[in-house]
């Protein structure tokens, strides 16, 4: 994407250009967000993976087979939108993506931008998204989570196994 193309994505994002607009000024690339999406990818580039989540979101593009990707950019180190891609994890509740929750999830302090929490948002998103996608896989990764060693993602695991029992 060009600066410019950003440049619209954000204004549409923040209300001020609608999505119909941002269509006639992107032409086809607005359709497919989420080619987009693997060619920022692929290219390491952190603004255009920002703004083409932003555009998969507001048109709704993301679909399972999507899983792979997603699961490449939990864990890929040079961006800062892990907690959207966590997010979006949990709502496709792909059972592919346990193995890379699960490691996100024991990674998160090591992100620079995420300080401010000690990666506790990611973590936190992270084991919700194990518990929504409700395998036994996935069980066994929030099992071993509470055990890990560290009190807080310990704390978050747990609080999802206990939730499973009741």
């Amino acid at each position: 994407m060009t600066p410019e193309q950003r440049a619209l994505v954000l204004e549409m994002v923040a209300g001020r250009l609608a999505p119909a607009d941002l269509r006639r000024c992107l032409g086809a690339d607005v359709e497919a967000p989420m080619a987009m999406l693997q060619e920022a990818f692929n290219r390491r580039d952190a603004e255009d993976v920002a703004c083409c989540l932003l555009l998969a979101f507001q048109f709704e593009a993301i679909t399972s087979d999507d899983g792979p990707l997603l699961c490449g950019l939990l864990l890929a180190e040079w961006h800062e939108c892990h907690e959207d891609v966590a997010r979006t994890l949990e709502d496709l509740r792909d059972p592919r993506s346990v193995v890379a929750l699960y490691e996100a999830a024991l990674t998160a302090k090591a992100h620079r931008y995420l300080a401010y929490d000690d990666g506790n948002a990611l973590a936190r998103k992270c084991t919700w998204a194990l518990a929504k996608i409700d395998t036994p896989a996935a069980w066994e990764k929030l099992e071993a989570l509470s055990r890990c060693g560290g009190a807080t993602l310990e704390s978050f695991a747990s609080k999802r196994l206990v939730a499973r029992s009741r």
